[in-house]
């Protein structure tokens, strides 16, 4: 049997060969295309999802903070970057954070932009917290959606496509410059209108706030794999600090009760000081608040509201850092006595105002228990204990029926120019830029003008009804009046500015003595609108015995601290029997449905139960004093309120003026 032949051993031809490379090069190629798709689809991926982490971050933050946060991307021109960084601050955002994705995510880009139909998203001015024109820096060009405190969105111009800001992570961009029209911004950023992406992911930010996130770009075309595009916009870096001092922009002094002079407070009083500032960084301000003594024996410096490093209030609307912060004298600050009070303004980076290291404010205690007098040689000043009696407004003719401003800054008088015509007066407290307010026609002899609770207007009473007009003379009408009514006298406004009271006369005995009879009546002063009207009317003297018997003059006041705003106290002088002048109370509810009232009324007595026979009496502020004169001869009273067992009364009576000129009016402070 003959062996089987051998094969001799040789090599691979160089056609085997060649095939053997052709199909190794094509399914090698398969691949590396295949996980180059891959590779790209899973970076555009990541690059999603940390993206929609980040801004949901951003929002939570600004939720929590309640201040704005915002999600940025460098533009510098180019349709795509690998990064993003934070932006916060209440008056301008600065960079806090950022982060460089294309270490990661090396094949994983962001594109802001849009497609198809798309508008500039504007946020009209009233429904946005915050303005990007202001809140980003100068010549800012990125893209930012900004997250206010309520967790909405604004934006420097970017487009809104179906409702949504859109944000696309892909692994390739085409994309070429475009315009929507103008927006807020002075330097938007670049426009890009995107016509095809590769491996794409699209997060959706809604103006409302919501967050959401979507495979591909629908209505764009998406490829799989990856093109060649342009490089990238470089990350942006977070700066080293700013050290920029804030400015302090104004500082305003205001006393409780106004005062004439700035720089001053009352004894009892307080001074608020209003303070705005800004800082070009951005940063929170506080205000560090001190006082010391300057002259006189108080024996401390005074207290402020707030201590320590107060923190300024950021104003959105107004755009700038605000404070009040309220000081009061010490306890045994005396008239004359002066104090020093300054601040320090510092941001949260440590620098102070660039201006000075303190702003000095330097205070006076001066009178807080001022009473304005009107009598025959015109208006004076006093003391509530009768000391400082002084002439400050000679008068030609007797002032009638003074009364202080609201605000403590002004006094209002009547001047009678003849029969039937009365005109009003305004001035300064120390009776300075004297000036006429208007004529009243058909006047009573004395209108007895009053303030309203604000000092913007002033009410009077004629025989023809109830007259209103402005402080500067403007605005001269009339409200409903009481029905069925004649001549009236005396008029006055609650401190709140809720009711109204006058009196009217029904008859008339012309004497002597001359005996005058008028009905009190009570209304519900509406001031919504100008001229002001009377919801209605009650009598309270339509009840027995109620009517106001007295002669030719008598005085209408209001307490100026009643029980409760719907239970005003109404006190009546200058009322009069056969033999003794006495002043006479209605104490005056509301009833349960707040259309009508009623009112229990009786004599004013004193603490041992004899009447009070002063003609005019006038309440201090808190309503815990009084002072009155008699009508017909000199001097000034002071009283003490007292509402015991629910009767009021004017009780500890002190003689502070024993032989003064004759007085016709009295009006405190």
């Amino acid at each position: 049997m003959t062996p089987f032949p051998s094969r001799s051993r040789r090599g691979f031809s160089t056609a085997e060969i060649l095939v053997a490379l052709v199909i190794l090069g094509f399914l090698l190629g398969t691949g590396a295309l295949r996980h180059g798709s891959e590779r790209s689809r899973a970076g555009s991926e990541a690059v999603a999802l940390a993206m929609l982490a980040e801004l949901n971050a951003a929002r939570a933050k600004a939720l929590a903070t309640q201040r704005p946060v915002a999600v940025c991307w460098p533009s510098r021109g180019l349709p795509t970057c690998q990064s993003f960084y934070l932006m916060e601050g209440l008056s301008r955002g600065r960079v806090t954070r950022s982060r460089d994705f294309s270490g990661d995510f090396r094949d994983g880009y962001l594109a802001v932009g849009y497609w198809g139909t798309a508008t500039v998203g504007l946020v009209p001015d009233g429904a946005r917290e915050v303005d990007p024109a202001t809140w980003l820096p100068p010549g800012f060009a990125d893209y930012a959606i900004i997250f206010d405190a309520q967790g909405k969105v604004a934006t420097n111009d970017l487009p809104l496509k179906d409702g949504s800001y859109h944000i696309v992570a892909c692994a390739a961009v085409d994309a070429r410059r475009a315009s929507l029209g103008r927006g807020i911004m002075t330097t938007p950023p670049p426009l890009f209108e995107l016509s095809r992406v590769a491996a794409a992911h699209t997060i959706l930010v809604k103006p409302g706030g919501s967050i959401s996130m979507v495979a591909g770009a629908p209505g764009l075309a998406v490829e799989t794999h990856p093109f060649p595009m342009a490089a990238p916009a470089a990350p942006v870096a977070v700066p080293a600090p700013a050290f920029a001092p804030p400015r302090i922009d104004s500082v305003k002094l205001q006393a409780a009760p106004v005062l004439a002079a700035v720089g001053t407070v009352t004894r009892t009083g307080s001074l608020n000081v209003e303070v705005t500032a800004s800082d070009p960084s951005g940063d929170d301000l506080f205000l560090d608040w001190s006082s010391e003594k300057l002259t006189g024996a108080a024996t401390d410096a005074g207290y402020f509201s707030q201590r320590g490093r107060v923190p300024l209030t950021w104003n959105m609307k107004a755009r700038i850092w605000e404070s009040t912060i309220s000081w009061v004298p010490p306890d045994d600050a005396a008239v004359g006595d002066t104090f020093r009070l300054s601040f320090v303004l510092s941001n949260s980076a440590g620098s102070v105002n660039s201006s000075g290291f303190a702003r000095i404010l330097e205070i006076e205690v001066v009178d807080d228990d001022l009473i304005i007098a009107s009598g025959s040689a015109g208006l004076y000043k006093m003391h509530k204990n009768g000391t400082g009696f002084e002439l400050i407004l000679p008068w030609d003719a007797t002032p009638w029926s003074v009364n202080v401003s609201p605000d403590g800054s002004k006094i209002l008088w009547n001047h009678r120019l003849g029969a039937y015509l009365d005109q009003p007066w305004t001035s300064n407290l120390d009776g300075s830029d004297a000036t006429p307010v208007c004529q009243i026609t058909n006047a009573t002899g004395d209108s007895k003008p009053v303030w309203n609770e604000s000092g913007t207007s002033i009410f009077f009473n004629t025989q023809t009804g109830i007259g209103v007009v402005r402080p500067d003379g403007t605005g001269l009408g009339a409200l409903p009046s009481p029905p069925g009514t004649g001549d009236g006298r005396g008029i006055d406004i609650t401190a709140d500015g809720q009711y109204i009271a006058v009196e009217k006369m029904t008859t008339m005995a012309p004497g002597p003595p001359v005996v005058r009879k008028r009905n009190l009546w009570v209304g519900k002063l509406n001031q919504s609108s100008y001229p002001p009207t009377v919801d209605y009317w009650t009598n309270l003297s339509a009840a027995p015995g109620g009517e106001i018997v007295g002669g030719y003059y008598t005085h209408l006041r209001f307490h100026r601290a009643p029980p409760s705003p719907s239970q005003p106290t109404v006190i009546v002088t200058g009322l009069s029997d056969a033999t003794t002048t006495y002043a006479t109370y209605w104490a005056v509810s509301l009833n349960d449905t707040g259309t009508e009232f009623t009112g229990v009324f009786n004599q004013l007595q004193d603490e041992y139960g004899a009447p009070i026979i002063d003609d005019v009496l006038s309440f201090s502020r808190d309503g815990t004093e009084a002072v009155g004169t008699p009508h017909t001869g000199n001097g000034a009273s002071l009283y003490d309120w007292s509402t015991t067992s629910g009767v009021p009364r004017l009780i500890n009576r002190r003689q502070i003026l024993p032989s003064r000129p004759w007085l016709a009016s009295i009006g405190w402070r």
